[in-house]
């Protein structure tokens, strides 16, 4: 019984893995089609886009739309980061062996050896079955974009969550009267775009900002905190184990939440926090291998 659910578990995971385009090639149709419905029924039933609200309208839609478009092409096709390997780290025979049974190694107190890769794995490093390769500061893998959130397109990610919620619940806000007048076959409706579409588009902005917040929130609370939703599991069995025997267990790597706000999104100081906002203006801090951790600087 066990080997056949451990059989259907990687079956699913291949299924996860060699299906990822078809959920990414879904996912952007959708979205192309909401904005679609956005641009040419939404607004010009408000505001032609003559008018002063209809140009402010345009531009703040093409502002959010361009957004979600390149946050999610970003977090598809960033690389989410992969340890390197013990010869690009420059260690012997002998260190690579000490590794593999556990032992204590020079160049940090927390590296790992991942059997499956054959490799040694560094702090906040795991591995995803689903792709079959160790990824750094893994939070989960994701079919929507067909790769994992890891270390370097983790903020692609959250940007791509901040900006849907935002693009949906705004789409929906300005489709809940034609929402109304396309369900209601009794009001003529004059438009390029069928009744149909404009029904299916509001719900579909409902639903996914609902979803999308939710999620939205969860990260941002990760981010905050410095945690993943791997450490998050993980922290809450430290966490447990220290209480049961009479200490406090502590993050080592959650600096504050405005620290750890900068070093997500790479902002140099707390004067650009707004630089988070701009495509192209926000890069994690570090190489996925070494951490700040609280009261100094380590390879850990």
């Amino acid at each position: 019984v066990v080997l056949c659910l451990l059989r259907l578990k990687w079956v699913g995971e291949k299924m996860i893995f060699w299906t990822g385009p078809l959920f990414v090639i879904l996912a952007a149709l959708l979205i192309m089609g909401v904005i679609y419905v956005h641009f040419a029924h939404s607004i010009p039933f408000y505001s032609p886009y003559t008018s002063f609200g209809g140009i402010l309208h345009l531009v703040s839609s093409s502002y959010i739309s361009f957004c979600i478009l390149f946050n999610y092409l970003m977090a598809v096709t960033t690389k989410p980061g992969h340890p390197p390997t013990a010869q690009q780290l420059g260690w012997t025979t002998e260190q690579v062996e000490a590794l593999k049974q556990g032992h204590y190694h020079k160049l940090s107190f927390d590296f790992k050896w991942c059997s499956k890769c054959d490799n040694p794995k560094p702090a906040r490093t795991h591995h995803c079955n689903v792709c079959g390769v160790c990824v750094m500061k893994y939070d989960h893998h994701c079919p929507w974009i067909a790769n994992c959130v890891g270390h370097f397109n983790h903020h692609f990610f959250i940007l791509f969550l901040f900006y849907l919620s935002l693009g949906c619940a705004y789409a929906a806000t300005l489709a809940v009267v034609p929402f109304w007048m396309s369900s209601n076959h009794t009001i003529p409706f004059d438009s390029v775009v069928s009744r149909g579409s404009v029904i299916f588009s509001f719900i579909l902005a409902v639903s996914v900002c609902f979803a999308i917040s939710l999620m939205l929130l969860w990260q941002s609370f990760l981010m905050f905190t410095a945690q993943t939703s791997v450490e998050f599991s993980n922290n809450g069995k430290r966490r447990r184990i220290a209480a049961e025997s009479g200490q406090k267990w502590t993050n080592i790597y959650d600096l504050g939440a405005g620290r750890n706000f900068q070093n997500f999104f790479g902002l140099p100081n707390a004067r650009f926090w707004f630089m988070w906002l701009v495509p192209f203006g926000a890069h994690p801090v570090g190489d996925g291998v070494t951490w700040q951790v609280k009261f100094a600087t380590l390879p850990v």
